[in-house]
């Protein structure tokens, strides 16, 4: 086993080639998605502190894990993978924030045309879904 295939077991990132690497990235981005969508489905304006607080932490690190991953792929390979999820996860991330200062219907529309946009670019880039995965639901 080489170096880097050891350091990336270390990490939970698989060894072995590039296409294992960028499926682990896509897996990673998948999951952050998955965990975002979830915790604003369950976002209330009118909760308690206490829950919207915990919320907005699951969804900052939903953020934080998909660009992460979207990072991460970048330095193994500038093309395909996650080229078309960079500007609409970019545009979730500044809407997110609106929706946070700002709650308005108006915002949260356009965080869910952002999410509608993110799952039809997932659907054209690269096709490669892992079979092990179900439905995210």
């Amino acid at each position: 086993m080489n170096i880097e295939g050891a350091r990336g077991s270390e990490q939970g990132e698989p060894g072995g080639n590039i296409h294992e690497k960028l499926r682990y990235s896509r897996e990673q981005y998948d999951a952050g998605l998955v965990a975002f969508r979830k915790a604003l489905k369950a976002f209330k304006p009118e909760a308690e502190f206490h829950q919207k607080s915990t919320l907005k932490e699951a969804m900052d690190a939903a953020l934080a894990a998909m660009n992460g991953a979207i990072a991460h792929s970048l330095s193994l390979s500038r093309t395909g993978h996650v080229a078309g999820l960079i500007e609409p996860t970019k545009r979730l991330t500044t809407d997110y924030r609106s929706y946070i200062n700002d709650p308005s219907r108006e915002n949260r529309k356009k965080l869910d045309n952002d999410l509608n946009t993110l799952q039809r670019a997932e659907g054209q880039n690269v096709g490669e879904k892992s079979p092990s995965r179900g439905s995210p639901g």
